[in-house]
């Protein structure tokens, strides 16, 4: 049996293109998964709690995403005066406008980089190749907190659908969305559950870890789902990402957050199984 994929979590609180678009149409009809239900976790830290039901096969109260639009709480400010002993403690509430969230291109700016629009087979994500290949620079698309450092435990032998994605980071946007980046040849050892990084950070370097045809990184958007829930064929994308690297490539900052939640309310039960999502194959 595979280890857990999810061993800490804390409450909720990325000419020459021809020739790798050529790569990248071979690595997509490889199917990446992209999941982790067989993954090693080397930990998560951002997810809503955990259901009180104890049968397994019972249905959860929720089975729709994490809120998305977040708040975040400063710590208590705490002030003295050299005329009193008395000190005085305040807290101060910050509501986020998702839509101004720093996002930045996920593969490093100074490389050649491609990706086929609307190509991957199965469900909506998006692979994406670079000129340098293996060992590229990978950087966060957005700020926020990791969420998940996965390990690769794919065996060919097996080809489990939730086990393709190898090496993979998953980030809790500032905008509640999650961001899944999957296949690197290593994570930085900074890269971490819980902690916060932002856009355009160094998390790692491109690969072909898990079941990949060539080096690349796989890129998905979904909003994270409650906490007990087998969301590997979530994580792995469900909207097509194109426009937005687009948008980050160009130096903008278009949000994601909008399309995820009108894609969740017209599957609001997409988190209980991969049944209830309009890409049923794994």
């Amino acid at each position: 049996m595979p280890p857990s994929r999810r061993t800490l979590r804390a409450p909720i609180a990325a000419t020459a293109l021809t020739l790798l678009l050529a790569a990248g149409a071979a690595a997509c009809s490889d199917d990446d998964g992209d999941g982790a239900a067989g993954f090693r976790a080397v930990g998560s830290t951002f997810a809503a709690a955990a259901p009180d039901s104890a049968s397994e096969s019972s249905t959860p109260e929720s089975t729709g995403p994490v809120s998305s639009r977040p708040t975040t709480t400063r710590p208590a400010r705490t002030t003295t005066t050299s005329t009193t002993t008395s000190t005085s403690t305040s807290t101060t509430t910050t509501t986020i406008d998702p839509l101004t969230v720093a996002h930045a291109f996920p593969v490093d700016p100074e490389v050649g980089s491609s990706y086929t629009p609307e190509a991957h087979s199965n469900y909506r994500a998006t692979d994406v190749f670079a000129t340098a290949g293996c060992g590229t620079r990978l950087l966060a698309p957005v700020t926020g907190t990791v969420d998940e450092v996965l390990e690769n435990v794919y065996d060919r032998a097996t080809d489990n659908p939730a086990d393709r994605g190898g090496n993979a980071v998953s980030i809790i946007g500032d905008d509640g969305v999650r961001y899944y980046m999957a296949h690197f040849q290593a994570i930085d050892p900074s890269i971490t559950p819980g902690a916060r990084v932002t856009a355009g950070q160094f998390l790692g370097e491109m690969g072909d870890t898990g079941r990949a045809g060539a080096c690349h990184v796989h890129f998905g958007l979904s909003l994270p789902c409650p906490e007990g829930s087998d969301d590997w064929y979530i994580r792995r994308g469900v909207i097509w990402p194109d426009v937005y690297l687009d948008s980050w490539k160009a130096g903008e900052n278009l949000s994601p957050l909008t399309e995820l939640e009108e894609w969740f309310a017209e599957y609001p039960d997409a988190c209980r199984s991969l049944e209830d999502t309009p890409y049923p194959r794994g």
